[in-house]
């Protein structure tokens, strides 16, 4: 691995550009490792890995059991403009209408319905609580 890139692979260009999306085709939502892990701190401070995973390609940052670190990169990091990031994400969301106009009228089916609708409003964040 590090003959090809010495790079952490969610921070790395090569990894998450040209291998995963452009030679295996990925089209999907690209997560960042958790940039809190130790195995991380090689490329600096959680906002400098944060903001190399999002240079690498990185569609959704993961930082993990670090609240301090959490409100720094919200405070720190300007907003990003990323419209095919944000369109990978919303193509993750379930398109319920579907669902709900199938005439199943099993229990299990309409229970599946309701969870589905109730993932996709999501949670209001709360950095207090």
């Amino acid at each position: 691995y590090s003959s090809v890139c010495p790079d952490v692979a969610s921070l790395s260009p090569l990894w998450v550009q040209e291998v995963l999306r452009q030679k295996m085709g990925f089209r999907g939502a690209v997560f960042s490792d958790d940039l809190s892990m130790a195995g991380a701190e090689i490329a600096g401070d959680t906002l400098q890995r944060t903001q190399l995973a999002l240079k690498a390609g990185a569609d959704m940052i993961l930082i993990c059991n670090d609240r301090p670190a959490v409100e720094r990169v919200l405070e720190l990091l300007p907003p990003q403009d990323n419209l095919a990031g944000h369109a990978r994400l919303a193509a993750m969301r379930p398109v319920t209408e579907r669902y709900e106009a199938m005439p199943y009228g099993e229990t299990d089916w309409q229970h599946a319905v309701q969870t589905i609708a109730a993932a996709t409003v999501p949670p209001p964040l709360d950095l207090d609580g």
